[in-house]
């Protein structure tokens, strides 16, 4: 019977040290998980932050309601804003997609600077760009900002 006892108290202890273990592993799981979880909460609402001034920065981009003509000095002025925003704001927050994106649309807008007019079509307001070259520019910008949306993960479907 002293036998008996023995291995039942070795089985209990056994056992109860197999919930402890599977009980910690779980607990830490757990926490691991809601670490986890709270840190992509937070880089999403900078991320987001991010992208909202990008989105902003980028207005001189837009295709209607423009408050200025597009200029060789609005280009430029909209070149450095951006570099501003990447070494300040969020260019860490960049996908690998988006930060092609935004290297076009810096490079669209270097060679729109350095060309008078950005083309050979004549051009209503002095510097400005022609239409074909706007249209280039602006179609990067478009493109940098499709492809945050899809870094960000767009908006959850409700």
């Amino acid at each position: 019977m002293a036998e008996a006892s023995v291995m039942a108290t070795v089985v209990t202890a056994a056992s109860a040290m197999g919930v402890a273990a599977l009980t910690g592993l779980v607990s830490y799981r757990i926490t691991r998980w809601n670490i986890r979880k709270e840190f992509e909460i937070e880089l999403r609402k900078q991320r987001l932050d991010a992208f909202k001034k990008l989105w902003a920065i980028s207005q001189p981009l837009a295709l209607y309601g423009r408050k200025e003509p597009v200029t060789r000095a609005v280009i430029s002025r909209l070149a450095q804003d951006l570099r501003q925003w990447y070494f300040e704001e969020g260019g860490m927050f960049l996908s690998d997609a988006s930060r092609d994106k935004y290297m076009a649309l810096q490079e669209s807008l270097q060679k729109a600077i350095r060309s008078p007019g950005g083309g050979a079509e004549p051009v209503a307001e002095p510097d400005a760009l022609d239409a074909k070259t706007f249209e280039g520019v602006r179609q990067k910008g478009s493109e940098l900002r499709s492809a945050l949306r899809e870094s960000f993960g767009g908006f959850p479907q409700m």
